[in-house]
């Protein structure tokens, strides 16, 4: 066979090739419009990733329009965003579940319309999270429309406000705990997620949340990427005070992996989860310098960890601020620390760590964590 003959039939295998992979995934095609020119990118990723962080598809728009074809292994739910809203911080997502078929979205303007995206789909399961979407709406109108009025009258403070607050939080759980409750599918699966790690809740609310998870979806969902994050949340619930640090491994900027127990073993500690990104984070850490200085002889340590989408804007921040100690890279949340410790969608935290492997503080301002250290040291 000649060469060039060769290199074509070579091409064609692999085009092949690559057509076929395509065919063993889900096909889910996306498409819609977006209100005006102003709008000239949408992002796309899997629920709960934090665009700041994670590495999102971008979908260009032309004349008011987008499309793409996004292939997955298994059915799991996505959002799609407008770039230049998220850049402002104000957004309305649209939420669907990436199965075969087709997803339609229309936006509206957020300053403007204030209303989010209308979406049109034709898979059975898109199909139910829509019918979960209806009848929450169903319920709330009522309170939306008195809410509206009391807006209008610049009721803002009033007490009748405050009990409709209450009143749309409560509705609103009731309503998705019993579709969780009944529907028992990946739906319900990924409802029981967003109740659980996105809304601000009690400590009956987390064991409710557990709850159903252990006696309804796990059986259900054991291996599905939605259970690995919510078996995630569960072991996050144990960071508080009193109880023990939850251990990781991440690497330096070298590449070289550190695991936490290791570096911090017989010492009291802070773990220090920043991020380049988060100024407050940054203000927290800047004011620990003096105390590492200070204690670093006599048994405390701190480790730090950057949160980034780049490891340029990890090494940007230390030259920048100069943190002295430890400092470990999660790039793209690829070990799950910020999950481990429950602030998916934060810039960080910090923990206080006894020579035990005990939790002394959580959030410690730098006063408090030098009263521990002459009480402890």
């Amino acid at each position: 066979m000649k060469p060039t003959k060769l290199f074509l039939f070579l091409a064609v295998a692999v085009l092949l090739g690559a057509c076929a992979e395509k065919t063993r995934k889900i096909h889910c095609h996306i498409e819609g419009t977006v209100p005006d020119s102003t709008y000239t990118m949408m992002l796309l990723a899997p629920s709960g990733s934090d665009f700041r962080v994670v590495d999102a598809d971008s979908i260009p728009v032309t004349d008011g329009k987008f499309a793409f074809d996004l292939y997955v292994d298994e059915v799991i739910p996505y959002e799609l965003v407008s770039m230049e809203e998220h850049n402002r911080g104000n957004m309305f997502p649209c939420e669907f579940f990436a199965e075969e078929g087709t997803i339609n979205a229309t936006f509206y303007h957020y300053e403007r319309d204030a209303k989010p995206p209308t979406v049109k789909c034709d898979g059975p399961i898109n199909m139910k999270f829509r019918e979960y979407d209806a009848e929450l709406n169903r319920r709330l109108a009522p309170l939306l429309q008195e809410i509206d009025s009391l807006i209008n009258i610049a009721q803002w403070d009033s007490p009748r406000m405050e009990e409709l607050n209450t009143m749309f939080r409560a509705t609103m759980n009731r309503c998705t705990e019993e579709y969780i409750r009944n529907e028992r599918s990946i739906v319900g699966l990924y409802l029981l997620m967003r109740q659980a790690m996105w809304m601000s809740r009690s400590e009956a609310d987390d064991s409710l949340c557990t709850e159903l998870y252990n006696e309804i979806y796990q059986p259900l969902f054991p291996n599905h990427p939605i259970s690995k994050q919510i078996e995630l949340w569960i072991q996050s619930l144990g960071i508080k005070v009193g109880n023990r640090y939850i251990d990781f491994t991440a690497p330096d900027l070298d590449g070289t992996p550190h695991t936490l127990s290791k570096e911090i073993g017989g010492k009291i500690a802070l773990i220090d989860l920043w991020a380049s990104w988060c100024g407050s984070c940054q203000r927290t850490s800047k004011s620990m310098i003096p105390l590492y200085e200070k204690y670093k002889e006599r048994g405390f340590t701190v480790v730090g960890v950057a949160r980034e989408s780049k490891r340029e804007d990890m090494e940007r921040a230390l030259a920048r601020d100069g943190y002295p100690w430890l400092n470990l890279l999660e790039l793209q949340d690829e070990h799950k620390i910020w999950s481990k410790y429950g602030v998916d969608n934060a810039g960080g935290i910090t923990v206080l760590i006894d020579r035990d492997g005990t939790i002394l503080a959580i959030h410690p301002t730098a006063e408090e964590v030098e009263r521990i250290l002459q009480e402890k040291l």
